[in-house]
């Protein structure tokens, strides 16, 4: 009788110590883009344990890895998105996440807004402080400054400097006041992005602070965007247009692709990018050379290890691209390619936006053979023009400058689908 006593005490035990093992996936819900990713996380109680094995419940649905990496079908699938984390301690015990997936990456919600005190600078303006909040990746503060024209404006543009876009575009550049004041001659309401500094600097990577990746952390601008739309042009009747260079361009080139904010603009102008638009070429590096037809030369499409440690790399929760660069592994090619601004589930057709490139014939970098990637599957109005003494960044030079602010005159007009 101890004996059976004893065994079913056993059994008893063994049973408790198994039910005490939970699994706990995060986040849940989720919305998001087809063709975007995220990694979730699991988080196991009960056990030393913290290894799960991932799965989802359809292969039309997408793909997860073994670190819980999910990457969207690039169609919306017929049945709904379910990601189950399995505790490899014990298998009985699990979590799943629900995601449902929208035709376009979601665009954030702005949870305030204030009228601050500007920075010093060289244009007088109203500048304004955002809190912006957008799915998968931290809040973060944006900062406008918005330069009202001296009659009636006809219409805003957006003006975002480099990088993560931590520099208002007249500092930026030698001559961004030039660019912004032959908008403001033409009557145009100039509105200055930036994102942590020069208001503050906590965040000097701007947009791109991550984890998250470039695609998602562009969700900053997109919604920004659709603030100062809504908010400080507020009439759908006049030309909304934006320009931005470099890193500042690959977050346009994200948030047309992806956002579905093609609406909302007339005309978008980025300069000396995307320079990482296929972004697994920029972070593998195994593609062979390009002509470039601006620096008359054959350019490869990496981005280097500084410019994946300075750029990219801030967009993730390791050195994920500038690790890539250096060993030349595909691995991560997956997640690079779902983090491109051409890609299958992306948008390529703009009838009432004109993108207009603008590159350097000077810029030594990346950045005309990877804004081809995307300006040539456009297929509505585009155009590729070249500042012949035009660095990287293209606004350093005067007649790079002038035509930024001439193409503004030129093409900011609504535009006929």
């Amino acid at each position: 009788m101890n004996l059976m006593k004893a065994s079913l005490l056993v059994i008893a035990l063994s049973l408790a110590a198994h039910a005490r093992v939970t699994v706990t996936v995060s986040p849940t819900p989720f919305t998001m883009g087809v063709g975007s990713n995220l990694r979730f996380t699991a988080t196991v109680t009960g056990t030393t344990n913290q290894a799960v094995n991932w799965s989802v419940n359809d292969a039309s649905v997408g793909t997860i890895d073994s670190s819980g990496l999910y990457i969207a079908a690039v169609t919306l699938p017929s049945v709904g998105v379910v990601i189950t984390a399995t505790s490899q301690q014990d298998l009985t015990a699990s979590d799943s996440a629900s995601v449902t997936l929208a035709t376009t990456d979601p665009v954030g919600k702005v949870l305030s807004n204030s009228v601050i005190t500007c920075p010093k600078s060289r244009l007088t303006g109203v500048c304004y402080s955002l809190d912006v909040s957008c799915p998968g990746i931290a809040d973060q503060t944006a900062y406008l400054k918005e330069v009202l024209p001296t009659g009636t404006a006809i219409g805003t543009v957006l003006f975002l400097g480099g990088g993560g876009g931590a520099t208002l575009y007249e500092n930026a550049f030698t001559y961004g006041s030039t660019a912004i004041n032959t908008a403001l001659g033409g009557q145009y309401r100039v509105v200055e992005v930036s994102f942590d500094a020069p208001f503050i600097t906590t965040n000097p990577d701007g947009w791109l602070t991550g984890p998250g990746g470039p695609r998602r952390t562009a969700c900053r601008l997109a919604t920004a965007s659709h603030w100062v739309y809504d908010n400080l042009q507020a009439d759908n009747s006049k030309p909304f247009c934006a320009t931005a260079n470099s890193g500042g361009a690959q977050g346009l080139g994200h948030i047309m692709a992806h956002y579905g904010v093609a609406s909302i603009y007339s005309l978008v102008e980025p300069t000396s990018g995307p320079p990482f638009a296929r972004q697994d070429y920029a972070c593998e590096c195994t593609q062979p050379r390009v002509f470039n037809s601006c620096t008359g030369t054959n350019t490869g499409q990496c981005g280097g290890t500084k410019n994946a440690t300075s750029f990219i790399d801030p967009s993730y929760a390791s050195t994920i691209c500038s690790t890539a660069v250096i060993s030349r592994s595909t691995v991560d090619g997956p997640e690079f390619f779902s983090d491109s601004v051409p890609t299958p589930d992306g948008t390529y057709s703009y009838p009432t936006t004109y993108v207009r490139f603008l590159t350097g014939g000077q810029d030594k970098s990346s950045a005309e053979v990877q804004l081809s990637n995307w300006q040539t599957i456009i297929t509505s109005g585009s155009s590729v023009a070249c500042i012949a003494d035009a660095p990287h960044p293209l606004p350093n030079v005067l007649d790079g400058a002038q035509q930024v602010g001439n193409d503004i005159l030129t093409y900011c007009k609504i535009q006929k689908p």
